[in-house]
């Protein structure tokens, strides 16, 4: 019978075994957690070029939409120190390009971020 019991533990163990290590039945698309077979496949059907081309768009976008907002900050400095420097600004039109200034400033730092 002890014989048995460790026949069974032994069966028991090798088929829970993948369970315990977290093989996966399905494949996710995720390079990350898709197992070999997996893998294989979608490297083969195109699938992780068509995400690094997709993230690549994505980065070229941003890129771009920063490189805009800092230009757009560049400006909108060069107006606060024009404003600054002829006196005759308001202190109120101060206010608002400061604000201006300050709010492409968090921009550009959220999109270079």
């Amino acid at each position: 019978m002890t014989t048995l019991h460790r026949a069974l533990f032994v069966a028991g163990a090798f088929v829970s075994l993948p369970l315990l290590t977290g093989c996966q039945t399905s494949c996710t698309g995720d390079a990350r957690f898709d197992g070999y077979y997996c893998a294989r496949g979608n490297i083969s059907n195109g699938t992780y070029q068509g995400q690094t081309a997709a993230l690549e768009r994505t980065a070229i976008d941003r890129q771009g939409e920063a490189a805009s907002l800092r230009r757009q900050y560049e400006v909108a400095q060069d107006r606060l120190r024009a404003a600054k420097a002829r006196r005759a600004t308001t202190a109120s039109e101060l206010i608002a390009l400061e604000s201006e200034v300050e709010s492409l400033r968090r921009a550009v730092a959220r999109a270079s971020g």
